[in-house]
């Protein structure tokens, strides 16, 4: 049964959205298109059915369960050390993130190093005792020439001598569940494996339920998202193809050292998304990947601006990899799908508006069903990724079921739009810079 509430959660949009397409199909007759304008809404509608792979895969993580609590074993003599990549500006961020994660660590375990790297020196009254604190120089360069986090992850690579690294961003804040999950990992595999897991971004749990309470289009909802896709198609690709091939996030990376050295941070492709060309690049290494069990916990962009920053970020930086002719096609075409398929997000909302307006349809019968399963399943992506950022914490939230059902299908009709903003950004006015998001 304590899987019951969490299945709820996939299966009601799934079937939400199965019945409204079943309703389509007996109720509506056939439009046959017959004038440019019909050829052209036939060609717009036909993308609602392309997110095929992102939806599958997806279904085939979240259906595994909700995440599981890590087995307890004796402490593991693998050594690693948790690292906290930062620019340096962010410093009551970090603090509260260091202090509290060495907070969560289990009293038993003695073989982890805490470390935190940084361009800008952090003052002493934010430092804590036993973190080690690396300062970029200011004159430091590469053989590439990388800047930002991969130039940063590169000069503190040199002074970690630990089996592993743990990478962590500035605001992300270790479990104990997440301690008892890596010594788990190291348990049950083998020195090379790469591992990640979920994350929620409820770090701050106040300005968390705060937000989710009182501001009109939470991005807290919005990036719900995230926390199911962690448990729907990055699971899937850890347990069941160990193999990353929807890349992989910049945080919650458990690297062995020997990855480390291999590949390294001093990338060729000098992306604004370095986490992705590493993943690439490791795969092209025949390195192999794997769940961790644990959560570690992040905060979401405080504003509708930064959050569209951030997607405007990952657009370009993914783009920069996939054109990349040093990484073999092999290692990238599942991933180039799935860009193609994020560039095109930003109309569906347009054909949907003009398909409602125009009220003609003209996707084949047989072609309804798997449209609306790929929508319930993209819509259940949410509802997960809610659900687990709120039963995490067990928020006091009145009627807790009743406020993600209702509330985020709303709320949903308008997130493709916040999106799509980033999205369309990314593609006419690329970032150059990697622009620092403000975090509490």
């Amino acid at each position: 049964m304590k899987n019951t509430t969490y299945y709820l959660h996939i299966i009601v949009p799934i079937l939400m959205w199965i019945i409204f397409g079943i309703l389509i199909i007996l109720y509506t007759e056939p439009v046959i298109p017959k004038t440019t304008f019909d050829y052209m809404l036939l060609i717009g509608q036909l993308i609602w059915i392309s997110p095929f792979i992102y939806a599958i895969s997806n279904f085939i993580g979240l259906i595994k369960g909700k995440p599981k609590s890590p087995k307890i074993y004796p402490p593991s003599k693998t050594t690693y050390t948790i690292l906290w990549v930062s620019r340096g500006n962010n410093v009551n961020a970090l603090h509260s993130a260091v202090k509290n994660s060495i907070t969560q660590k289990p009293n038993f375990y003695h073989n982890i190093n805490y470390t935190v790297v940084t361009d800008i020196k952090i003052p002493k009254k934010y430092r804590i005792d036993n973190v080690n604190y690396i300062l970029v120089p200011k004159d430091y360069k590469t053989s590439n020439n990388v800047l930002y986090k991969a130039r940063a992850l590169e000069y503190a690579r040199q002074f970690i001598q630990t089996d592993y690294t743990f990478h962590c961003d500035e605001e992300s804040t270790m479990t104990y569940e997440l301690y008892l999950g890596i010594n788990e990992f190291f348990k049950t595999n083998n020195k090379n494996v790469i591992g990640q897991g979920l994350i929620t971004y409820n770090s701050n749990i106040v300005s968390y339920q705060n937000n989710l309470l009182s501001k009109t289009i939470p991005i807290e909802i919005i990036d719900a998202v995230r926390s199911g896709d962690d448990l729907g198609r990055f699971r899937f690709q850890y347990t069941n193809l160990n193999s990353p091939i929807f890349g992989m996030h910049g945080s919650f990376m458990l690297i062995p050292k020997i990855v480390s050295d291999t590949i390294k941070w001093d990338l060729k492709g000098k992306s604004i998304t370095e986490d992705a060309e590493f993943s690439l690049r490791a795969m092209e290494h025949n390195f192999r990947f794997n769940w961790v069990n644990g959560v570690l916990e992040e905060q979401s962009p405080h504003t509708i601006q930064d959050l569209i920053k951030q997607r405007k970020r990952w657009f370009t930086g993914i783009k920069t990899v996939i054109l990349d002719d040093t990484i073999p096609l092999k290692c990238k075409y599942i991933l180039s799908f799935m860009l193609i398929n994020w560039s095109l997000s930003w109309t569906i909302p347009i054909i949907t508006i003009i398909t409602l307006i125009v009220g003609k349809s003209f996707i084949p019968t047989l072609l309804v069903i798997p449209i609306s399963l790929i929508t319930g399943i993209s819509f259940a992506i949410y509802y997960v990724g809610l659900y687990v950022n709120l039963k995490s914490y067990k928020l006091t939230i009145p009627n807790i079921h009743i406020y993600i059902n209702v509330f985020l299908s709303l709320i949903l009709q308008i997130v493709p739009i916040i999106e799509s903003i980033g999205i369309i950004q990314g593609l006419i006015k690329p970032p150059k810079t990697f622009e620092v998001i403000y975090k509490k």
